[in-house]
């Protein structure tokens, strides 16, 4: 392979880890949301996606190496260990996907005008204790979170552009799609 490809592959993987950042650590307190899945599905299958893309490159400077008659341990062991940590994250994405569709799937809740809608997410925290999440999208990548309770429907009530949850008022205006 040529080295403009390695090359490409390092720079798709600075931009993916990048993203896995800005998912893992929330600078900015928002939550990742993509086609209806939330985080806790998303950051197996990017971490996949990323340990494939470094060994990709790894395997690229193991085959330069060799065809220039060096040795390639270390790269041709870096690609090997990346494929194996990829195929361990992507096992990791499918058990989740298919054991707990709860946490990985967001539920759409439409306010009673259609204007509106906020997304549901189960979580589930150190002490294994569940709630439930309520989001509100932002752009096509990102959700502001609302609120959380133990709840999976509580009583909320919509208005204008607000939602109002035991006397507090969320507001709505930076609902993507509607």
């Amino acid at each position: 392979m040529k080295r403009k490809f390695g090359a490409f592959l390092l720079l798709c993987s600075a931009g993916l880890l990048y993203l896995l950042y800005r998912i893992i650590l929330r600078p900015d307190g928002r939550y990742f949301i993509l086609g209806g899945l939330s985080e806790y599905f998303w950051v197996p299958a990017l971490g996949a996606l990323l340990c494939i893309l470094l060994g990709g490159a790894a395997l690229s400077r193991s085959g330069r190496r060799k065809k220039a008659g060096k040795k390639a341990r270390l790269s041709g062991f870096a690609s090997g260990l990346l494929i194996v940590l990829a195929a361990v994250q992507a096992g990791i994405t499918v058990f989740r996907l298919l054991r707990r569709p709860d946490y990985c799937m967001l539920h759409r809740l439409l306010s009673p005008d259609g204007q509106h809608s906020i997304y549901r997410c189960s979580k589930r925290d150190i002490l294994g204790n569940s709630t439930y999440m309520f989001v509100v999208r932002q752009n096509l990548f990102f959700g502001r979170q609302l609120f959380d309770t133990d709840e999976l429907l509580p009583q909320f009530q919509w208005k204008e552009g607000v939602l109002t949850f035991r006397g507090s008022d969320y507001p709505l205006t930076g609902d993507f799609f509607k």
